[in-house]
């Protein structure tokens, strides 16, 4: 059974990817593939299509993009740039581009997903993708009020928070320090789990954290 459901989620990977080569490699020019684009989130938002294939689909169109069109990120269109869909499947292929993602660029885009993804994309994120937000996100935190970080925060951690990339095992250093990262802005909300952790625990994540933030 577990060498069958390997195989059978292999194929399909291989099906989407080989698909997005073949949409981003055909005599269509940029602005009519953005167009075609639009309207296949637009049947998958009123489920149209398949969610699982064009969900996978569109991460690799993502994810491609770049290589076929001179360095250039999907989300820099503005033409489909600002899609709540497109930014979570570009966040989804963060760790797989090929070309490096300068921090600029993920700074702003920031800036546009929390419009349209609120803070509920941080815990879909990996770890290894999520590095490349961690500034950003201690800077948007930080200068909220309590006030404000219980009504657009803390109802996030508390739905999100047992189902996140905290808590992971077997991760590198990095990685251990952005688990740490959240844990600590996790703590500003009021979720059960967080409040009753053993203090040990807590010590650990929050010596790693002060390293972080050189304090």
């Amino acid at each position: 059974m577990g060498e069958e459901l390997i195989v059978k989620f292999e194929y399909e990977q291989m099906e989407d990817v080989m698909r997005a080569i073949v949409f981003l490699t055909t005599r269509s020019d940029k602005q009519a593939k953005i167009t075609q684009l639009k309207e296949w989130i637009k049947c998958y938002e009123q489920e149209k299509l398949s969610k699982e294939g064009f969900y996978q689909f569109l991460t690799y169109i993502t994810i491609l993009w770049p290589e076929i069109f001179e360095k250039k990120e999907i989300i820099e269109e503005k033409r489909i740039g600002n899609n709540a869909l497109l930014q979570q499947c570009f966040i989804e292929g963060l760790e797989w581009h090929y070309h490096p993602i300068e921090q600029k660029l993920l700074n702003e885009f920031w800036q546009e997903a929390e419009k349209t993804l609120s803070y509920r994309f941080i815990f879909s994120v990996s770890l290894h993708s999520l590095n490349g937000f961690l500034k950003t996100l201690h800077q948007s935190l930080n200068v909220q009020n309590q006030a404000e970080l219980d009504l657009k925060w803390t109802p996030v951690v508390n739905e999100y928070y047992e189902e996140s990339v905290l808590y992971t095992e077997e991760v590198n250093e990095q990685e251990y320090k952005v688990e740490a990262y959240l844990l600590a802005w996790s703590c500003a909300s009021s979720h059960p789990v967080i409040r009753h952790m053993p203090s040990g625990s807590c010590v650990a994540y929050f010596v790693i954290i002060a390293t972080c933030l050189n304090c």
